[in-house]
């Protein structure tokens, strides 16, 4: 097994392009030291820098199954703090640490404040924004650092999101409203259509000749309005994207910082076509990004 310290072995993910492992190591040891301790005491992988994904998962199996020493009774005249090994814990500050500045390097600049410190509206199109009021709240994921997964068959998988984080976009309450229209205008339009069928088709004289016409014509109508409802409540929300789009934008990708962050490699979590799915919020999120 090759000898390692913490310098060597950052350089050598570094040369070999390994920089997913040192995500891996730190959320699943806690550290780099204590991946490189336990590994120099028991000699399970033979290249630290590059295992096997059998040998690692042996290594981080018998490092999980190690015994923890209890914390030391301080004595009497002892009054500094009990000093003890720290059990495993993903959300310990060095794990925390090393996600965060993993996936500062896959965004634009390190940092996606630029959506959310901005003044006027990110939604708006033209050379006259409108002052901000909201942000718009949406998914972004990222497939490095690579991992995998058990099916319900056993079978190991790649995982399609190895990193995500929530993107805060400045908006004004005039695209807040053209969002929400948008987003509820077909499924409205649906519900209205099929609540005046059902309602005409239940009136006693429709009701009547429909069953002078035959027993099962009501139901047949009521089956039929379902695609017409759905074809106008499509109709009808594409002409009032159209309309407002010449104002407002309805793909966060035309966000010139959304668009780099796609050409990086991110992509929408929840993609809904022609209009991304936007959470409106007057206030931002208490956590900046989490994977």
């Amino acid at each position: 097994m090759k000898a390692y310290n913490e310098a060597t072995f950052l350089q050598a993910l570094e040369d070999a392009g390994n920089s997913g492992l040192l995500l891996r190591v730190t959320k699943d040891f806690g550290s780099v030291k204590a991946y490189l301790d336990f590994l120099n005491e028991g000699g399970s992988v033979d290249d630290p820098a590059a295992p096997s994904d059998d040998e690692y998962r042996a290594a981080l199996a018998a490092w999980q199954q190690r015994p923890t020493p209890r914390p030391a009774t301080p004595s009497d005249d002892d009054t500094s703090t009990w000093s003890f090994r720290r059990s495993h814990d993903d959300s310990s500050p060095s794990a925390q640490s090393a996600e965060y500045e993993y996936v500062k390097r896959l965004l634009p600049g390190g940092d996606v404040s630029p959506l959310f410190e901005s003044e006027t509206c990110l939604l708006c199109k033209g050379d006259h924004p409108r002052p901000r009021s909201y942000y718009a709240i949406t998914d972004m994921g990222h497939k490095e650092p690579e991992g995998k997964k058990t099916t319900a068959l056993g079978f190991r998988v790649k995982t399609k999101v190895g990193s995500m984080v929530p993107l805060q976009i400045a908006a004004c309450p005039h695209c807040r409203k053209v969002h929400m229209t948008a987003a509820y205008l077909k499924l409205v339009t649906i519900v209205a259509i099929m609540a005046a069928a059902l309602l005409i088709l239940t009136l006693q004289p429709v009701a009547k000749v429909l069953l002078s016409l035959h027993e099962s014509f009501s139901l047949l109508i009521f089956l039929a309005m379902i695609p017409v409802s759905w074809a106008v409540g499509t109709t009808l929300n594409n002409r009032y994207i159209a309309k407002h789009s010449v104002e407002t934008r309805f793909d966060i990708a035309e966000i010139p910082f959304v668009h780099r962050m796609i050409e990086m490699g991110w992509f929408p979590l929840y993609d809904s076509g022609k209009t991304s799915r936007l959470v409106f919020s007057k206030k931002r999120l208490s956590q900046g990004w989490f994977i």
